[in-house]
């Protein structure tokens, strides 16, 4: 999955600073300011990039030494608990996320995990948890629910409801920094739309389809999570 994306993110991350005018030594912004008056987006967060930075490197750290203690010493033993329609799949449903089979799995999943969690924690780190939960849920309890009783496990369908997420959220925000963030999202990988409906015995269709469902279902029930909570 990690196949091209490092080549387009410096354009990319650097075309959201100057539109937004968040850097440093860059050109005044593009954007009209009333059209920064009514956007979603803080420029104050935009520009803090520091907790957002901590957040995900923390939540990768988490997922890393976790990997590392079931490889190293546990013999992978944690992927034979994620396994659909069995209870102890049920009551792994929360490490199933976090669960990977191998360095090179993990590895291109981290790059996703940052580079697209980086985009939806541009909304602020409580609108990026509540997102990341709802993803996680719909997935890991979809893919316990219809997937095939073999293990299932793996970030990619976090991957998945995070590229969802940004890819629709204009068309209900109607907020244009939303716009470009698609815009930004399609450019640098869209051939994870293609992706999407793979189904081949190591990679989890299901995975990847609640994972895009829960995405667009986050972007419904964000505004009442958010007042909620």
């Amino acid at each position: 999955m990690a196949v091209g994306l490092g080549q387009t993110l410096y354009e990319a991350g650097t075309s959201l600073s100057w539109l937004t005018g968040s850097g440093h030594g860059l050109e005044p912004s593009l954007l009209p300011n009333h059209l920064l008056a009514v956007t979603r987006y803080s420029r104050e967060v935009i520009t803090d990039w520091r907790p957002r930075f901590m957040l995900l490197r923390d939540i990768l750290l988490v997922v890393w030494g976790l990997n590392l203690v079931n490889w190293l010493l546990l013999g992978g033993a944690l992927r034979h608990l994620c396994i659909p329609r069995r209870t102890i799949g049920l009551i792994a449903v929360p490490i199933t996320p976090l669960v990977h089979g191998d360095p090179d799995h993990l590895l291109g999943n981290s790059l996703y995990f940052f580079v697209f969690g980086w985009l939806v924690s541009l909304r602020g780190i409580p609108d990026f948890l509540i997102v990341t939960i709802v993803i996680a849920l719909v997935d890991s309890l979809g893919t316990w629910l219809f997937a095939e009783p073999s293990p299932n496990f793996g970030a990619s369908g976090i991957v998945y409801g995070y590229f969802s997420f940004l890819l629709f959220s204009s068309f209900f925000d109607r907020d244009v920094i939303s716009l470009l963030l698609a815009i930004v999202v399609f450019m640098l990988d869209r051939a994870m739309l293609r992706r999407l409906f793979v189904n081949r015995p190591d990679v989890s269709l299901e995975g990847h389809m609640f994972g895009f469902f829960g995405g667009i279902l986050a972007i419904l029930l964000l505004p009442a999570l958010r007042a909620t909570f």
